[in-house]
């Protein structure tokens, strides 16, 4: 062989290990299912009609013991394409921006059945209606080229046309939406953590009714329906700020454009969800939807250089990116559940955020209650109140207590949490009790407020009530309620 010669590479994917490792960047079923229901939304999108028929998806989840079987069906327009639909990449003529990477249906159907052997895809168009007919196609997923099948009839339910979209994944798959350490949630619990990510992701779309949205789930041998609402954010009184709609232009000469809402403000604590809108960290920052479709939420640090922290908890900001082009949007991660950070884009929406949106100071909720409380009792007559005065001031260590209450000679301690005490926090009090001891202050009565307080916390109380402190009395603590003093949580 001379220098001069060439050599062939036959570099045909390995179809096999491809299909292995393609649904690697779904994180849970609920993902993948979200990639079906993207098609739908887009083919509805990209094929508006008459404006007259219900856009409907339904998905269908039955309880196999070990494993679980799937179904997704719309009453769209079928696939009109199915070479491009069934080709990793494929994008040619692509009915919305929710259609960017064409990799969505194959990364889910692969992330939901590893083995490659218990999906198929069943599609109805208009054309196949007239031959009372319809396409199926069945694994292997194979890059050399797959065979489709017509059949007789139409097994949908929502439509004369459509496209249904079943499986069978392990139910370790399944289970995937649900892990936090060791707890094993049961198959009702997973179905609804499915509906609130379903609920979080379209809430938008739900709202505006561009979509009709209905699970079921099979169990035990009974069928339950639920046609979704959309899960929306609980505003406090007063915080929401609403920005009119704003353009922002990328490239004039090509058009590239774009219309962003923006509302921000502080939420009340769903204490019935899972994930979204609790009054975590996980669940604050900024939550940016492309046509009203979640992308990315959480953000913080991206946006303003701060870490989550938990004086943020309750901050939201819903952004919201409009534009029927492409090429207008900022670029995704193919599994839609980030953005492409380094586009230059998103760098321009996040300045836009920027200049908009002031992050709230640091002042925890917890600054915010203990000020309203000491705002109340400084308001009767007498009364001496003094946030974070020190302890143990006789012996040079200078501990912080929540609150002073002197009426005279008489001080009342407050320890101040938001939600819920633990046994700990009974300690705090105790230690500012004999911390005051120390200096020579008479302390009347400890009080630990809060929202709620567990069985465990007020039974500790009762025991230390029965135990003398440093002078020889013995402690006085009670607990009490925000609502109690008329202060909101």
């Amino acid at each position: 062989m001379t220098a001069t010669e060439s050599i062939n590479i036959f570099n045909m994917p390995m179809a096999k290990g491809i299909w292995n490792t393609m649904g690697s960047n779904l994180a849970d079923v609920a993902q993948a299912i979200c990639e079906f229901i993207d098609n739908s939304i887009s083919n509805f999108r990209g094929n508006p009609g008459d404006g007259t028929q219900l856009r409907q998806v339904k998905v269908n989840v039955v309880n196999l013991g070990d494993r679980v079987k799937v179904t997704v069906e719309d009453n769209g327009t079928g696939i009109q394409n199915l070479n491009n639909a069934m080709t990793l990449a494929g994008t040619e003529g692509r009915e919305s921006p929710l259609n960017e990477h064409g990799f969505g249906m194959k990364h889910a159907l692969a992330y939901m059945d590893q083995n490659n052997c218990a999906w198929e895809i069943l599609t109805c168009t208009a054309e196949d209606c007239k031959y009372d007919h319809y396409v199926s196609v069945k694994p292997p997923y194979d890059f050399d080229g797959m065979t489709a099948e017509y059949k007789t009839g139409w097994v949908g339910t929502l439509g004369a046309t459509g496209t249904v979209i079943r499986f069978v994944c392990p139910m370790a798959v399944f289970e995937s939406m649900g892990r936090r350490g060791k707890t094993k949630l049961s198959f009702e619990q997973l179905v609804g953590i499915l509906c609130e990510h379903l609920r979080y992701t379209y809430a938008t779309i739900l709202q505006r009714k561009e979509l009709i949205l209905n699970l079921i789930w099979e169990s035990d041998g009974k069928e339950h329906s639920q046609f979704l609402e959309p899960l929306l954010p609980q505003w406090e009184a007063g915080t929401l700020v609403e920005l009119p709609d704003q353009e922002i232009v990328f490239n004039k000469d090509l058009g590239e454009k774009l219309t962003i809402s923006c509302r921000y403000g502080h939420i009340c604590p769903d204490e019935d969800a899972y994930l979204h809108y609790v009054g975590n960290m996980e669940s604050s920052g900024a939550e940016i939807r492309i046509n009203g479709r979640v992308v990315e939420h959480g953000l913080l640090k991206e946006i303003w250089g701060r870490a989550r922290h938990n004086v943020y908890n309750t901050f939201l900001v819903q952004i919201d990116l409009q534009s029927n082009d492409a090429n207008s949007l900022p670029a995704t991660k193919t599994a839609k559940n980030g953005f492409r950070i380094e586009g230059a884009k998103i760098q321009t929406v996040f300045e836009w955020v920027r200049a908009n949106v002031t992050l709230p100071p640091k002042v925890s909720k917890e600054h915010q209650l203990r000020k309203q409380l000491a705002e109340i009792k400084g308001a009767e007559k007498g009364v001496i109140v003094k946030e974070e005065r020190a302890v143990f001031s006789a012996d040079g260590i200078n501990v912080p207590a929540d609150l002073f209450v002197s009426r005279g000679e008489k001080v009342t301690l407050y320890e101040c949490k938001v939600k819920n005490t633990s046994c700990l926090n009974t300690y705090q009090l105790r230690m500012y009790w004999d911390g005051c001891v120390r200096d020579g202050i008479h302390v009347e009565e400890g009080i630990l407020i809060a929202q709620n307080h567990p069985a465990e916390v007020v039974k500790l109380i009762r025991i230390l009530n029965q135990l003398t402190g440093p002078d020889g009395r013995r402690y006085n603590f009670r607990t009490a309620l925000w609502a109690e003093e008329g202060i909101a949580v």
